[in-house]
């Protein structure tokens, strides 16, 4: 549904993003997303929030980013190819394997390489076996920016506090935001 609401905004690739998850949903029989569950009125909030999150991105002056729960947000390829930012998206099996396809899809319609600085790992944010994964993508001695657009809602209080000591454990050995 955000990646539908992102239609509506000029964020780059989120059409292209869309029209790939259409098809794969398509393909798989998924079901079709009911129109009243939508809503792109709330498309204005998407936008501002995934600008913010850019914003706040590029005044860090962080050149290393992990993404949790990344979806089908298009701020990974976009950054790795305009800016060469190094950028780790980390999701659940089935979306980072949607993902993969979707960017590789995407990077043969735009004719378009794919940077070797966007990497995608598969797992879950409440188990620190995920962040450990994420950090052979990164260098040590250079801060980290993590970011996530709407993960937290979703938690239990308990389950935000144990995102939050995975958060800090990375942090301690990158020095980031």
């Amino acid at each position: 549904m955000v990646a539908y609401r992102r239609t509506f905004t000029d964020i780059p690739f989120s059409r292209e993003i869309f029209k790939k998850l259409e098809e794969i949903r398509k393909r798989n029989n998924y079901k079709k997303i009911p129109a009243y569950l939508k809503k792109p009125e709330l498309s204005p909030q998407i936008e501002a929030r995934f600008k913010l999150i850019d914003k706040l991105i590029y005044k860090h002056g962080c050149n290393q980013i992990l993404e949790l729960a990344a979806g089908f947000s298009s701020r990974g390829l976009s950054m790795s190819i305009k800016d060469g930012f190094n950028y780790v998206e980390v999701d659940l099996p089935r979306v980072i394997k949607e993902k993969k396809q979707i960017v590789k899809e995407i990077g043969i319609d735009k004719k378009i390489k794919i940077p070797k600085n966007l990497h995608f790992v598969q797992g879950n944010v409440l188990d620190f076996v995920t962040f450990e994964k994420t950090t052979k993508y990164f260098d040590k001695s250079q801060p980290l920016i993590i970011i996530h657009e709407g993960l937290l809602r979703y938690l239990t209080k308990e389950e935000k506090a144990k995102v939050a000591k995975n958060i800090y454990k990375i942090l301690k050995q990158f020095n980031g935001v």
